[in-house]
């Protein structure tokens, strides 16, 4: 007696328990409706958007903004947030050697636009940079 191939859009067993499903398109492969993929996208993002924060989550950002020494000074603030801390108050830093010498101009610029300028001594690696 001769095996007869099962009906399009039924399963049959193949090697091991696999199973194969022929005939029949998958739920997933028919096209969206315009409303459904909208209601989608909105759903995406909405889940990818930032939460709102919270009146006193608001209030405790500004007290901290306001006391920026003790959040930096504190036990419990680590180095990686001392520089997110740094990375949110600075504009540029400007790193100018002058003369090829030890001597090397700084200059700060925060936002809001203060800059803050200054002067350093840097180390040389030979004993002509030094200035005179």
């Amino acid at each position: 007696m001769m095996a007869s191939s099962p009906p399009r859009g039924s399963a049959r067993s193949t090697k091991g328990s696999a199973v194969a499903i022929t005939g029949r398109k998958s739920i997933s492969s028919q096209p969206l409706s315009a409303e459904a993929r909208l209601q989608t996208d909105y759903q995406r993002f909405q889940s990818n958007e930032p939460r709102t924060l919270s009146e006193d989550e608001r209030t405790r950002i500004r007290q901290l903004a306001a006391d920026i020494p003790s959040l930096w000074k504190a036990p419990t603030t680590a180095s990686a947030e001392r520089q997110a801390i740094v990375r949110q108050l600075l504009d540029q830093v400007t790193v100018t050697v002058i003369d090829d010498s030890e001597r090397v101009a700084v200059e700060v610029r925060w936002i809001g636009g203060h800059r803050a300028r200054t002067h350093l001594v840097r180390p040389v690696a030979r004993l002509e940079q030094l200035s005179d």
